[in-house]
């Protein structure tokens, strides 16, 4: 079963707030769960499974990469918390599809040829 290990702090700022999301640790998945967009380098989104297969490092050959970490500011703390709870529910989602898509491949099998 894969896991990951999500800090979450909180901040006040003095116009707004701010949610830093790190990945300190995964078993079984990557810890790059944080998808930036190529041509800003902004946060867009938690992977998808289809995303992991994006790179870690920014290249001009890709729409997006991968990192462990993603920060965010807000006007209102409604909207900050929202956010913060929203990553927690894209991470949980992605570990539910990504572990028995993961489980699926490995092992052994024998067969006798021909059937």
């Amino acid at each position: 079963m894969a896991t990951v290990s999500l800090l979450q702090q909180r901040v006040n700022l003095a116009e707004g707030y701010q949610v830093i999301n790190t990945v300190t640790a995964a078993t079984g998945i990557p810890m790059q769960v944080f998808m930036y967009r190529q041509t800003d380098d902004m946060f867009s989104h938690v992977a998808d499974i289809r995303d992991l297969a994006y790179p870690l490092v920014n290249t001009v050959d890709v729409d997006y990469y991968r990192q462990a970490s993603a920060t965010r500011n807000f006007d209102d703390v409604v909207t900050a918390l929202e956010f913060a709870n929203l990553v927690k529910k894209r991470i949980t989602d992605l570990l539910a599809l990504y572990t028995p898509t993961a489980a699926a491949f490995p092992g052994s099998e024998v067969t006798v040829l021909p059937v």
